[in-house]
């Protein structure tokens, strides 16, 4: 079972899965009914960029309820998080970064850091003209 995100005209839109699973209990029908045919299956949640961490969000948001729920985020966003709550949930998701991507490594202190440095930068331009 997959729950996918997009990217649409700059919108994240979380596709219908995540809805029918409040309105119509569809993920309850599938993995957790005692006749299911589906009750062994891992429910895996997969994003990337900015979806990566709102999956992230809804692994956790479902992890009550789907025990060996799965998450798996390429690229998520840093900062996303606070260090225990991400410490606690890193049994069952799972980050891939590649080599020099810039959102996985965004963080608050990051941030300021940057902003501290472009403001310095444009200070001393401003002062050499």
């Amino acid at each position: 079972m997959l729950i996918s995100f997009c990217l649409l005209n700059t919108k994240f839109v979380a596709s219908f899965d995540y809805y029918c699973y409040y309105r119509h209990k569809v993920l309850d029908t599938l993995l957790l009914e005692e006749h299911s045919e589906y009750r062994d299956f891992t429910l895996r949640v997969v994003g990337h960029s900015l979806g990566a961490g709102i999956g992230v969000i809804l692994s956790l948001m479902l992890r009550n309820k789907f025990s060996n729920i799965r998450c798996l985020c390429y690229s998520p966003p840093g900062g996303l998080l606070t260090w225990e709550l991400a410490t606690s949930c890193s049994d069952f998701v799972t980050s891939f970064v590649l080599d020099s991507d810039i959102v996985p490594r965004l963080s608050l202190n990051n941030m300021e850091r940057y902003e501290w440095i472009s403001c310095t930068f444009l200070c001393y331009c401003y002062c050499i003209h």
